[in-house]
Formats: structure tokens, sequence, C-alpha cells
């Protein structure tokens, strides 16, 4: 099952059957509170990372000329430059100090949407067997909403943005969070202004991480 967590040996520790003993054990409101902690917890912690990550491009000047470097040489697709290999190189072992920082955030974060899709999956089930009329009217709603705000983006000048004075959408946002007809991957749970050159971090960070995986035949993945 996608999302579950195994051991060395390949046996499945935590999946959807252990969410589901949850639920039996806390029930539908503890396991819908479990799921806004951890929420709160994942905004905590990619608040954290920024801030961390904007105070590292004002101390260190040459962080963010260094970064732009290795995105625009090393990192352009089908580069042949012969230099590609050291610029990427020399930044890396700069910013070598950073990446445990961002293996914390990324791996908490990652980890928790996960626990949070599961959740979602469970409270859908219970929803639709204990309220199929209601599971399938959030679901057209929000399917109409969606659809009235892609309009609108479309043609702005025929088709309004759904009103923020009414408490259609903030209501009906808590129905669909409470059913488990929410998306843990596609929520935005900060805003905040452009990280500097964020890309580039990340696919230096990535490549650093990629020495400690292996590929695992059973599973199909990087383990």
């Amino acid at each position: 099952f996608p999302g579950s967590w195994f051991d060395s040996t390949g046996r499945e520790v935590i999946g959807i059957r252990t969410f589901s003993l949850v639920q039996s054990s806390i029930g539908v409101f503890g396991v819908s509170g479990v799921d806004k902690l951890l929420c709160f917890m994942i905004v905590d912690s990619l608040q954290r990372f920024c801030k961390m990550y904007m105070e590292e491009t004002i101390r260190n000047k040459a962080f963010v000329s260094d970064l732009a470097l290795v995105r625009s040489r090393a990192l352009t697709p089908a580069t042949v430059d012969p230099i590609a290999a050291r610029l990427f190189e020399e930044p890396h072992d700069r910013f070598r100090r950073l990446f445990p920082a961002f293996a914390e955030a990324v791996m908490f974060t990652g980890q928790a949407q996960l626990i949070r899709r599961h959740i979602s999956y469970e409270l859908n089930f219970l929803c639709k067997l204990d309220s199929t009329m209601l599971s399938c009217a959030l679901d057209t709603m929000n399917a109409s909403l969606i659809n009235d705000v892609k309009a609108h983006y479309r043609k702005p000048d025929q088709f309004p943005y759904p009103s923020s004075e009414t408490p259609l959408l903030s209501d009906l946002t808590s129905y669909l969070s409470s059913c488990g007809l929410d998306s843990p991957f596609q929520k935005i749970y900060v805003t905040h202004e452009p990280l500097p050159e964020l890309a580039a971090m990340m696919a230096m960070f990535t490549l650093h991480q990629l020495s400690k995986l292996a590929f695992d035949e059973r599973m199909g993945t990087l383990v």
C-alpha cells in the first residue's frame, strides 16, 4: 500500500490497518484531532525552515550567488560544460552543513503528510459508510466550487471569484477535512516570500541524499 512503513526485511510495520486500529481506539474526533495537530506541526516545521534559510542568505553574502552559478551552469539540462562538476562540488562542500536541517524538515514534512493521507483515507471510508448522502453532497459541492474557480481564471470578466464574505468556503473546508475529502499533498501550509535559489539548493540536497539510498527490487523504489 502506498505510504506504508516497512522494516529491513520488507515486512509492513505501519499501514492502513494501523490507522483503522487507531480510529477504533480514539474515534473519529480523536483521529481528526491528530490530523489537525500534524497540520500545525508541518506549518511550524516549514516556518522554521524558511526562517533558517533566509537567515543564511543574509549571513552569507555569497550564498545566493554561488547557488545561482550552480543553477545556470552545473544544473542546466543536457549541459556539456566541462567545469560543471567543479561548479557543483565546491558549493556542495560549503553548504554541506545545512543538509541536516534540510533532511529534518523534508523527512518530517513528508512523513507527516503520509500519515495525514492515511487519516484522510480512514475518515473518508467512515464518512461513506456512515453517511453516504453527506459524502456525495460534499464531493459534488467541492467539484462545483473548483469548476467556478477555474472558470474565473479562464474568463475573470464573466465569472466572478466566489465571495470571501460568505462562510461557504471556510465551512466547506472544515467539512471536507473532517470527512477526509481534502488532499494533504495539495494543501498550502505556509505562505512566504520566494526563497532565493531554493531549487538549486534542493537539487544539491537531493543529489547528496542519493548516496544514502539503494534500490529495493521487492518494493520497486529507493530505500
